[in-house]
């Protein structure tokens, strides 16, 4: 009892008596077993991370924050696949089959932005902590950063270096931080007394493809851009590929910048001009945040809606540079 004590850090042990115990402790290199402790009455999760995804690098990042998040915890980890088929009554019964396997779920985009997914999650009362740029008013409890006024950062990053005709690939269109990172490159352009050019703005959907599609389109036209603001990492490094296989120079010819900070943006040559979003962190965060729901007395209220905003940086890379000559 009195080990048990010293290692649950309750306060009735002396502070001689605990020495003892974590001399102990040390010198046998004794670890808690996860499942005997959760025999002897400590509260044992299995938290599902419901995934469909087009970025590994994305997805990657989260998975390792969700693991050292929980490491050492007595938690386990379901990782599930979303196929989103047989409609409606599919997604339901999906959802209700995992609510066997499971007590909560988290849930990255683009399935966070998903109403039918959240509708699913609710009509399966299964708890759900959504990541990244789900609006705030449609989910229980939200993590991210603030994707507008990042996106924003960026621009006047690329302003301050001198462009002025600062291209915009634009994420996908049901993903609620897509509106957010526009907005945020538009913001920074109107308070610069920059005029906002349409055909410097083209559509994409985070995948690599669309970033090489979108890319391709934009340095097609006769008077391009010297600089492109990609939403996310991997549509930057497809535009990386297809200016440096169009003859350009990067960041000489064209400056390039993404968004995320994934592993992507630190293995292309050059490295990318990026925003970093602490994935790790707030995959930590969205353990930490489903638990404390889970703990909840089955009679407690359903908690208000609320939204759980981490920091984000700019990461300078070799990606972007000072206007050096006029561009046809």
């Amino acid at each position: 009892m009195t080990v048990s004590r010293v290692i649950n850090e309750a306060s009735r042990v002396r502070a001689t008596t605990r020495l003892r115990v974590q001399q102990a402790i040390a010198r046998l290199d004794y670890v808690p077993n996860p499942s005997a402790r959760a025999l002897a009455g400590e509260r044992h999760y299995r938290l599902a991370f419901l995934f469909d995804n087009p970025s590994p690098f994305y997805l990657a990042e989260l998975l390792l924050g969700l693991l050292e998040a929980l490491s050492g915890q007595p938690h386990q980890l379901v990782v599930q696949r979303w196929s989103g088929g047989g409609g409606k009554a599919g997604r339901r019964a999906a959802l209700r089959a995992l609510a066997g396997r499971c007590e909560g779920v988290i849930v990255p985009p683009p399935l966070s932005d998903d109403p039918q997914v959240q509708a699913a999650l609710r009509a399966a009362h299964l708890p759900a902590v959504f990541l990244s740029g789900v609006d705030p008013r449609k989910a229980g409890v939200s993590i991210g950063i603030d994707d507008q006024a990042a996106a924003r950062l960026m621009t006047e990053h690329l302003l301050q270096l001198g462009h002025l005709r600062i291209a915009f690939i634009r994420g996908a269109a049901d993903q609620h931080c897509s509106e957010q990172r526009y907005r945020g490159y538009r913001d920074a352009l109107a308070a610069a007394g920059v005029p906002l050019d349409p055909a410097l703005v083209v559509a994409g959907d985070f995948s690599f493809e669309s970033g090489r599609a979108a890319a391709a389109r934009l340095l097609r036209q006769r008077r391009r851009a010297t600089a492109i603001f990609a939403s996310n990492d991997d549509m930057a490094a497809a535009t990386l590929a297809v200016a440096l296989g169009s003859g350009l120079r990067v960041p000489a010819d064209l400056s390039v910048a993404g968004f995320d900070d994934s592993p992507l943006a630190r293995e292309v040559a050059p490295r990318l001009t990026t925003i970093r979003q602490p994935l790790g962190e707030m995959a930590a965060e969205a353990v930490r945040s489903l638990v404390r729901m889970l703990d909840r007395p089955a009679s407690a209220s359903t908690p208000p809606a609320v939204r759980l905003q981490k920091p984000f940086e700019l990461r300078v890379g070799a990606s972007t540079a000072r206007v050096r000559r006029a561009t046809r």
